[in-house]
């Protein structure tokens, strides 16, 4: 990363909604979603493009984004990640493009902290 750089924490948070809306629609349309209400329902929360912003309970691949979303502003971006991985294959292949730059920083972020305990215990 250090030829590109590191996605900041304002970029990953500017980027989740639509890589989310894709996943939620693959997820539905797969019929991964967890959700209730038939397709009818799917077909008009797709159609719509809705989706929940403010964090869930329960296991619906829309309360696990919306979890995730959550985490990611208030700056858990590993447990962003790890909410993401709790997803089926073709919803977190959805997201893939997204997922990559946030995985890149958490592991600069963990390499930053590991240098600077080091450096603070030598």
């Amino acid at each position: 990363p250090a030829s590109e750089g590191v996605a900041s924490r304002a970029e990953l948070i500017e980027a989740f909604p639509e890589p989310a809306r894709t996943a939620l629609a693959t997820a539905r349309r797969e019929g991964l979603s967890g959700e209730e209400g038939g397709r009818v329902a799917g077909f008009f929360r797709d159609t719509l493009q809705l989706r929940s912003t403010a964090p869930g309970e329960g296991g619906t691949t829309d309360a696990v984004l919306s979890r995730a979303e959550a985490a990611l502003r208030d700056g858990r971006l590993t447990e962003a990640l790890s909410e993401i991985e709790a997803l089926p294959e073709p919803v977190r292949e959805a997201m893939s493009d997204w997922i990559a730059p946030a995985r890149t920083r958490a592991e600069a972020l963990a390499a930053a902290d590991t240098l600077s305990q080091s450096l603070t215990e030598n």
